[in-house]
């Protein structure tokens, strides 16, 4: 493993980008979704861009596992968290609310990059390295989360809709929309978010998370369950919790935790 990551970039950028030429022709032409048991919708375009990812990191790094939305999981020294595609509907509905998740773990999240396929513009990073997003022209910032004490809710259409006696509790000042979980989390991380919740178990899995949190927590910010515990990793594909609170800051999460203690986790389903 390099200490800057710089290897594991490499990789996994080509994977995203070899994944993204092999992809695009089913977005901008149409495919046909399937519904997997869980009742999410799933595409041929993400079963190629898995295989196509999963090839290149098993020949890049082949002691390490694998754990994919779409395939059963390698164990090995190190894992790797993909998502071919974060926002499968999005991909579906033709906008650009979708992502390529590769993110690498050992127990801590080390790594991460999420990718638009779209633009070509990219995020990642890690606590080691900080974090950056890379534009379509090339050009690179690095990435700080908001010091601001200001509660700027990231959040979804499904949460908006099902969670209002939440969103009063909470009483954002401002609210943020994004489909896809990783561009969410990367407002955070970009500061112009301060606070995202993810919840539903049954929405998701690591592979949705470990990425966009190793960038997040380069970026400064602070990702935990609802109970401030960490969000780890030991090759499962299930989170270990239904609640993630990802905050600008250390104070900010314990804020939104506080208000989830006092609201009811078990309220939120």
């Amino acid at each position: 493993m390099t200490q800057n990551f710089t290897l594991e970039l490499e990789v996994a950028l080509d994977a995203a980008r070899t994944a993204t030429a092999n992809i695009l022709p089913y977005y901008y032409g149409g495919v046909d979704r399937e519904l997997k048991d869980d009742g999410t919708p799933v595409t041929i375009a993400d079963k190629l861009a898995n295989r196509l990812i999963v090839e290149r990191i098993t020949a890049s790094f082949p002691a390490d596992g694998i754990v994919s939305e779409e395939m059963a999981t390698l164990s090995g020294r190190r894992t790797w968290y993909v998502d071919p595609i974060d926002g499968t509907n999005g991909f579906l509905s033709h906008d650009d609310h979708f992502a390529i998740h590769i993110g690498l773990a050992d127990i801590d999240a080390l790594f991460g990059l999420v990718y638009k396929p779209t633009t070509g513009e990219y995020y990642y990073g890690g606590k080691a390295i900080g974090a950056y997003r890379v534009n379509p022209d090339g050009s690179k910032k690095k990435l700080t989360t908001s010091p601001q004490e200001e509660l700027i809710l990231v959040a979804n259409d499904t949460l908006l809709r099902e969670q209002s006696d939440l969103l009063r509790k909470i009483a954002p000042s401002k609210i943020r929309t994004s489909g896809g979980q990783g561009l969410r989390m990367m407002q955070i991380a970009e500061g112009t978010g301060t606070l995202h919740l993810k919840y539903r178990a049954r929405s998701g899995g690591t592979w949705d998370i470990c990425a966009p949190q190793a960038i997040v927590e380069g970026a400064g910010g602070c990702v935990t369950y609802a109970d401030g515990s960490s969000v780890r990793y030991h090759g499962q594909r299930n989170l270990e919790e239904q609640i993630i609170i990802v905050a600008a800051h250390a104070r900010l999460n314990e804020h939104a935790q506080d208000l989830l203690r006092e609201y009811g986790t078990e309220k939120i389903k």
